[in-house]
């Protein structure tokens, strides 16, 4: 089991393991979402507000990690700036615990975290 750990999920933060067991007792997904109007001419999206959408987890049919190495590229799409609004590192990435999950959720109501 400790070579699972050292080989596999290198890299993640202890805060996320501790999310995910939280995530037992209170199973919630949070999202966070982006309202989107689109622009005069109907070509672009104008990005009008951040908004904070929580889901609760109703069943979980299928839950699997992942074991083959995956990688992540995040492209650079100027509508949708990932570094610039998150930090996202732009480029190919290793993905530290890939995984799979099939489940049920009922979508609350969504409030607004940023405004345009």
């Amino acid at each position: 089991m400790a070579d699972f750990f050292d080989d596999e999920v290198k890299g993640v933060d202890f805060s996320l393991i501790k999310q995910l067991f939280e995530g037992f007792i209170h199973p919630q997904m949070d999202q966070i979402l982006f309202k989107q109007f689109p622009d005069g001419e109907g070509t672009s999206a104008v990005y009008r507000s951040v908004v904070h959408s929580p889901s609760v987890i109703k069943k979980i049919h299928q839950l699997k990690l992942l074991t083959n190495n995956f990688t992540l590229d995040v492209k650079s799409v100027a509508s949708f700036p990932l570094h610039d609004m998150f930090g996202i590192q732009l480029g190919s990435q290793a993905v530290h615990l890939p995984f799979y999950i099939n489940m049920d959720f009922d979508q609350l109501g969504a409030s607004q975290v940023l405004p345009a």
